[in-house]
């Protein structure tokens, strides 16, 4: 890993999940492309940061965090029996940052969560299940067993961009370059409790690890042809990234190989539009591309395996309303929205019809969530303080593949969780007051 590699590191080592958006765009249900919003968030529309509610003289500094739970109803190595558990995560912990006016510019710095999934689940062993290829089955030595599963997986960037005002400003563009660092850990872990001691065994003890990172790009537009409407289109360009993965049963030896994934783009469009006095409605639709690999991991050794990854091109939709209702210290903003986030990350198949323990590996998971939101705070001149609640579908699901069968099929059901997420906006410089 180079020295960006390094620094980026060091500050996801104080920030473990940083993500897309603050509460503001939250409780609008994540709308952000068409939307001006002094909060500066870069990763939706880099050229909108900024655009409107803070002074070309003055900066704007936006810090958010927040927590989710998530859930799992599936099979994942026992095809017999159907898992259902949740599990938390820490997630909106990021920043980005607008300077005031450099030679009738601006420069953007932030550093997002583009994609992230957590998975955790305890598993009923299958017992008729041999613990190595042509030996006795587990339920000739052991009364239950356990699959344990813990597994984090997030694609990062920390990017800098230049914002270029047009004419009298309601125009803007902007571009830069952002750095990638996909990151994945995982355990696996099989134990069984012995019929005649009642003692517990560890059959199964997995650690896995991904580092793969590179460089990207992004755009942006933005327009305001109405004082009262604006549109903007933003476009990511997640270049190809490399790097290593490793595998190591407990006292084994330490398998590694080489990781790609291949590029993708991703474009988003939307507006908003003022209905009445105070009160703003915008919508935005996301799209991201499909991405298709295969490759051959650990050749040559033990843990030799074939694995094709795919992710089908995704559409995503979001959609909110704010009201902004003054008060005597400054204002409230009243806000509700929907989305909806398809899983981008590429997946591919493990699981059930290993035909024996040590078969097992990690799975490949997927989250598609379906989300609605209410938010609210308060703004008052150079300081602004947001909230938001969510309301999630969640859809965790793994490929599975069952003895006998020829293709894989998806073992995964929808359930129903919360989420919170705050955020805190602060703009600073000679008219941060004004």
């Amino acid at each position: 890993m180079g020295a960006m590699g390094w620094v980026l590191v060091l500050v996801l080592a104080a920030c473990p999940a940083p993500v897309r958006a603050g509460a503001a765009f939250a409780g609008m249900g994540g709308v952000g492309v068409g939307i001006a919003d002094p909060s500066c968030e870069l990763a939706d529309n880099p050229a909108s940061a900024a655009a409107t509610g803070v002074d070309r003289a003055a900066g704007v500094v936006h810090l958010a965090g927040g927590v989710t739970r998530l859930t799992f109803a599936g099979r994942v190595y026992n095809e017999f029996t159907t898992t259902t558990g949740s599990f938390p995560a820490t997630w909106g912990l990021g920043w980005t940052a607008v300077t005031p006016d450099l030679n009738e510019g601006r420069v953007g710095l932030g550093i997002w969560q583009v994609d992230r999934h957590v998975f955790s689940v305890d598993e009923p062993l299958d017992r008729s299940l041999p613990a190595a290829p042509g030996g006795p089955a587990l339920s000739d030595s052991f009364d239950a067993g356990r699959t344990r599963v813990r597994q984090d997986e997030a694609l990062y960037a920390a990017g800098g961009v230049w914002i270029q005002p047009l004419g009298d400003g309601d125009q803007q563009i902007a571009a830069g370059v952002l750095y990638l660092n996909q990151t994945g850990r995982g355990r696996l872990e099989v134990t069984a409790e012995e019929t005649t001691t009642g003692n517990t065994q560890p059959l199964r003890d997995m650690n896995s690890r991904k580092d793969i990172s590179g460089f990207g790009m992004i755009v942006g537009y933005f327009y305001r042809p109405l004082p009262d409407g604006s549109l903007g289109v933003g476009l990511t360009y997640l270049g190809p990234l490399a790097g290593h993965i490793w595998e190591q049963d407990s006292g084994g030896p330490l398998f590694t190989d080489h990781a790609e994934r291949p590029a993708q783009m991703r474009i988003g469009i939307g507006g908003s539009f003022k209905v009445t006095t105070g009160l703003i409605v915008a919508v935005d639709m996301r799209y991201a591309g499909e991405i298709r690999g295969s490759a051959t991991l650990f050749g040559g050794t033990a843990r030799a395996r074939a694995v094709q990854e795919f992710s089908d091109a995704t559409f995503a939709i979001h959609a909110g309303m704010e009201y902004r209702l003054p008060l005597f210290l400054g204002e409230m903003p009243l806000r509700v929205g929907y989305f909806n986030r398809p899983d981008p990350l590429p997946a591919s198949t493990a699981g059930a019809g290993s035909g024996a323990v040590s078969g097992f590996l990690l799975p490949s998971v997927k989250q598609d969530v379906t989300g609605f939101t209410i938010g609210t705070g308060f703004s008052r001149m150079s300081l602004a303080v947001d909230v938001a609640l969510q309301w999630l579908l969640v859809n965790t699901h793994t490929k599975l593949l069952l003895p006998g069968a020829s293709a894989p099929v998806d073992s995964g059901d929808v359930r129903s969780t919360v989420a919170a997420v705050a955020s805190v906006t602060l703009r600073f410089g000679p008219k941060a007051l004004d």
